[in-house]
């Protein structure tokens, strides 16, 4: 255990003077003996000062010992509802023991006032009755919460959370041990979570913990460490934002107040000092209220001015620069001197400490502990808000202060008669930094505008915001590069009804991105990155909101729902009108209501529920008619129809009545459209209409396609709910792909739709409405329920049936041969200039191919082709080739991925280019649709398409590794559509595979009708269709 504190010990510990090596030595001492920490409590208590000799420090610890101090309290015994199991430390104005509440057998952390210090003394009990009083008024996931208080023979007492954990002070500590560890690599020491409870009783049991709870792992990430230093730091700023709010001041943070627990959470405890602003009656005289180091100024200054909520905003401060350089701002031999470099002196930046530390982090520190309150941020919300935006690599609101703040801070401090000397220091600075300011915006000029500028081409605005706002710290106001900002950025303000929301967002293409908070509603003008994001709303009583929203530049203004107004497990959709955004019927028009839609689709659990309850044994939950086959069964036959793989009831791909072991969370595949019904009868719900599903699910703009990637398309197997993080725009999840899910309305030939695509299918599925017979059970079957918040404001053409339209090609004739070759000649060839074609990238990572990127010029305009060549490894040169053309989900990503490319292409031998056709990915130009019109739009991009593919081909005529007699095409969906006119004016194309091709049964001008084309298509073609395919139907392709 170690000798006792000495006189100069206690004095120095106290004062906040001892060094780092002293200060953890004691600490830990302190945790063992409880003569020394029953002295400290009462020094702290102010009922007594430090010991003047070490023989009255003896004489105290020797009348402590008789009144029992500690001792009363041993393991088992219990005081209230409280039994003791150990004790762990010292805490503030009491000892803390680990004990479980009796009546309801839960583990808890007791806070005990030792009846040493309430001897003739009130002040203690007063001020340990309001600490406890102070955090039982708060409730806040990063405060320890306060159970219960009271007092039993003279003992005051409170419990509160137990924190399996460490404080944040022997965090540092053991930061410390390492960084003086000369053996070690210095280059990294990272903070995770957190040990045991407040004080622990051993300091080895801490360590020997270490694996789970503190990481002092060397040469890992550096960056990972500040993020997470800084997010610690900036949950403790919400906590004090939150105390602030119900009009509690801390007074007393500092590292060794603040508790780091095993699942990363830091927590805020010990109330000790804290002031209630309804309450300002209690004062404690004789000593500092607060902990030296970690006090402002303006609370070491004390008189009529007291201090408001920012000290609590400096003290953080200086526990946050304590964490990024391990050291304090201020040091010294004594109290004395420690307090007058506070009021006196600046701090070294943590920089000068650390050149390592982010300058954003520097900055925002300093901003922190600035000595005048008001130059400090001026609420702890917007200190959190401006270390959120330092993790999430935003511009942080904090500037750095330049040589001029300096200045005026000197002359305030130091009113000496050196006004001239100044004046010519400010003269030469000012003229430096004139000098600083050309050079910088010229290097903006010269280096920073132009690659910005080649972000914004590409579509690369995340990019181009985030180069900017780096440049714009060395460039502030540089005209070239103000003038960008509009071309990536949009500048918005937020509002929710009722305000007083905290507005969360992330991009909606880094799901796994820690959400950064913008603030609460309502906000003032925020400059975004334009894009797409995810975006949550959170306020107390209110079901929270989760969305996905491009920026714009006009305000917006989210509604709020109290909790009980939201069903559980289901999101409200805002109603308007709109047009179905689904492949052949955007012609389709509504108007609807708000209403609620299940976020997830419905789980085998709760259909097991459905099942368990009788579900299939009660006639009262089928409420249509039965009819296969033309004809009508009754509800006992169809039963007989319903059943798993051993014939008991329920979906098809279960066994003997239940689910797939581990899969409770995975969505019911395999059942029929009356079951799907049946269910949503049971649960108090509806099959939602196809209007109602597709306004939930999809999008328009240029983002609607983003969905896709974080979905479960062409895969192997389905997913839990949720497992994917394709999130629709009201917050609804695996709308795209998983299982597909049955819809109210019949598509006619006694057939329902089913929307959304499966985990086996390709992506462009999203889009293409498909029709079952509803007795199908297909594993792929799924659903999600609704709800109508009245079901009389729904309007009935939202029931009805929506039949597949056709176009009756056996009533049309094509033109004639002369007319076809006109359009040929005259509209699809083109001048074969120079391709100036140069590869831009090789990826040689995959062991069965090569893939090369290419740009060559366009047959029109002045633009550029994008193609993307995949060389074979297991044959030869020269390669035949695939030529590959996407389904329509190209038109509505906009960065290319080769998700979609069948695999057994790139397996064949044969080359595949995958050219990036006008209007898709990277080449995105706002088309919305694939179908076609009778506008001149649809005509020139049909042109264009085509003109890409032949240009594709100029291409590999120019390489020695293809053969160029054996040039094949390849098109899925909406590629094989085409595939009845490409063939037919490339002449180059020696065979044709297509894949769920077809003729639309939409008009179009006659020089890009597929009708007129395809009677001259002359090569070989092997076209395969889906028997179910809505909108190219297999018997009209």
């Amino acid at each position: 255990m170690g000798d006792c504190l000495s006189s100069q010990e206690f004095a120095t510990f106290v004062d906040g003077s001892a060094s780092a090596e002293s200060a953890t030595m004691w600490r830990r001492h302190l945790r063992e003996c409880d003569s020394c920490a029953t002295v400290l409590l009462r020094i702290r208590a102010g009922l007594e000062s430090a010991p003047e000799s070490t023989l009255e420090a003896s004489s105290q610890r020797n009348k402590l010992s008789k009144v029992h101090t500690i001792s009363s309290l041993e393991p088992n015994v219990q005081i209230g509802d409280f039994r003791i199991e150990k004790r762990l430390g010292t805490g503030g104005m009491g000892i803390v023991y680990q004990a479980v509440q009796v009546s309801l057998n839960r583990r808890v952390a007791l806070k005990v006032l030792p009846p040493g210090l309430t001897l003739n003394q009130e002040a203690a009990v007063e001020r340990f009755h309001r600490e406890a009083q102070a955090a039982a008024k708060l409730h806040h996931t990063n405060i320890v919460a306060i159970y219960a208080e009271g007092e039993e023979n003279g003992t005051c007492y409170y419990a509160m959370e137990m924190i399996e954990g460490q404080s944040l002070d022997q965090i540092i500590d053991d930061f410390r041990a390492v960084k003086g560890d000369k053996s070690a690599p210095e280059d990294f020491i990272s903070i995770e979570k957190g040990g045991t409870c407040e004080e622990p009783e051993s300091p080895e049991a801490v360590k020997s913990d270490t694996q789970t709870a503190l990481s002092l792992s060397r040469g890992g990430p550096l960056q990972r460490h500040f993020d997470t230093i800084a997010r610690l730091i900036a949950d403790v700023a919400d906590a004090l934002d939150y105390a602030h709010s119900k009009g509690i001041i801390h007074r007393d943070v500092k590292p060794s107040n603040l508790m780091l627990g095993k699942d990363g959470r830091l927590s805020l405890m010990d109330f000790g000092v804290a002031r209630m602003l309804e309450d300002q009656s209690i004062t404690i005289t004789g000593s500092f209220i607060g902990t030296p180091h970690y006090m402002s100024p303006e609370q070491i200054r004390g008189g009529g001015n007291k201090p408001d909520h920012r000290t609590d905003i400096y003290s953080l401060g200086v526990t946050l620069y304590e964490l990024l350089t391990l050291k304090l701002p201020f040091a010294g031999d004594n109290q004395e001197q420690i307090i007058t470099q506070i009021l006196v002196k600046e701090p070294r930046r943590p920089r000068q400490l650390d050149d390592g530390i982010p300058v954003d982090l520097d900055t925002i520190c300093c901003k922190a502990i600035e000595k005048e309150a008001n130059r400090r941020y001026q609420t702890a919300g917007e200190f959190a808000e401006d270390l959120r935006r330092y993790i999430n690599r935003y511009t942080i609101r904090a500037k750095r202060s330049g040589p001029i703040d300096k200045i005026i801070k000197f002359v305030r401090r130091h009113k000496l008669p050196v006004a001239m000397a100044a004046g010519i220091f400010l003269a030469s600075t000012i003229a430096g930094m004139a000098t600083w300011k050309y050079f910088t915006s010229r290097w903006a000029q010269e280096r920073v505008v132009p690659e910005i500028r080649r972000l914004v081409d590409q579509g690369k605005y995340f990019d181009a915001f985030e180069l900017a706002r780096r440049a714009e710290r060395f460039a502030r106001g540089a005209p070239s590069l103000a003038a960008l900002w509009p071309e990536f950025s949009d500048t918005m303000s937020f509002d929710t009804t009722p305000s007083g929301a905290r507005i969360y967002i992330k991009r909606y293409s880094s799901p796994g991105d820690k959400w950064m908070r913008l603030g609460k509603s309502p906000t003032g003008q925020i400059r975004l990155a334009r894009g797409l994001y995810r975006w949550k709303l959170t306020k107390p009583g209110y079901a929270t909101v989760e969305v996905r929203r491009p920026t714009s530049n006009r305000p917006v203004n989210f509604q709020l729902y109290r909790k009980d107004e939201v069903p559980s497990g289901m999101v409200r959709v805002s109603g308007g009108r709109f047009n179905l955004s689904l492949s052949g019927m955007s012609h389709h028009e509504i108007e609807l209501d708000d209403y609620f839609i299940d976020r997830y689709e419905v789980t085998n659990k709760q259909f097991k529920e459905f099942v368990d309850s009788g579900g299939y044994r009660d006639e009262k939950h089928w409420k249509h008619e039965f009819l296969k086959d033309g004809v009508v069964l009754s509800w006992s036959e169809a039963m007989h129809e319903f059943v798993d793989q051993v014939g008991q009831a329920g979906p098809s791909g279960w066994n003997n009545g239940n689910y797939p072991v581990g899969q409770e969370h995975y969505p019911v595949g395999g059942v029929s459209w009356y079951e799907a019904a049946a269910y949503a009868e049971f649960a108090g719900k509806q099959l939602p209409t196809i209007y109602h599903w597709n306004r939930a699910g999809i999008i328009g703009g240029r983002y609607s396609g983003t969905i896709l990637l974080h979905s479960n398309f062409d895969q192997k197997c389905v997913a839990s709910v949720g497992g994917y993080e394709g999130m629709g725009s009201y917050g609804t999840y695996d709308m795209a792909g998983n299982v597909r899910e049955w819809c109210w309305n019949k598509a006619g030939d006694n057939k329902r739709y089913i929307l959304g695509g499966a985990w086996d299918e390709p992506e462009y599925k999203f889009v293409v409405p498909a029709a079952f017979n509803p007795f199908d059970r297909s594993t792929t079957n799924g659903f999600r329920c609704v709800k109508y918040i009245s079901e009389t404001a729904v309007p009935e053409k939202a029931f009805e049936d929506i039949a597949f339209e056709t176009r009756d090609y056996s009533k049309e004739s094509p033109v004639s041969d002369e007319e076809f070759l006109l359009y040929k000649k005259t509209l699809y060839s083109y001048e074969k200039d120079a391709l100036n074609e140069a590869v831009v990238s090789v990826d040689d990572s995959e062991k069965n191919w090569r893939q090369e990127t290419i740009i060559f010029d366009a047959a029109y305009g002045e633009e550029r082709v994008i193609a993307h060549l995949y060389l074979p490894r297991n044959s030869s040169p020269p390669y035949q080739t695939v030529i590959y053309f996407p389904g329509n989900s190209a038109l509505f990503l906009n960065q290319y991925h080769s998700r979609g490319l069948p695999d057994f292409l790139l397996r064949s031998g044969r080359a595949v280019l995958y050219p990036i056709y006008k209007g898709t990915y990277e080449r995105n130009s706002g088309l919305q649709s694939n179908r076609p019109t009778r506008s001149l739009s649809y005509r020139d991009y049909v042109i264009w398409w085509s003109k890409d593919l032949s240009r594709s081909i100029d291409y590999l005529e120019l390489r020695e590794d293809i053969d160029h007699e054996k040039v094949g095409f390849f098109g899925l969906s909406w590629g094989a559509a085409l595939a009845a006119i490409f063939p037919a004016v490339e002449d180059r194309l020696k065979v044709c595979v297509l894949v769920g091709g077809g003729f639309y049964f939409e008009p179009a001008l006659p020089e890009v009708d597929q009708i007129n084309f395809a009677p001259h298509v002359r090569i070989p073609v092997l076209m395969i269709n889906g028997r179910y395919d809505g909108a190219l139907l297999v018997e009209k392709s």
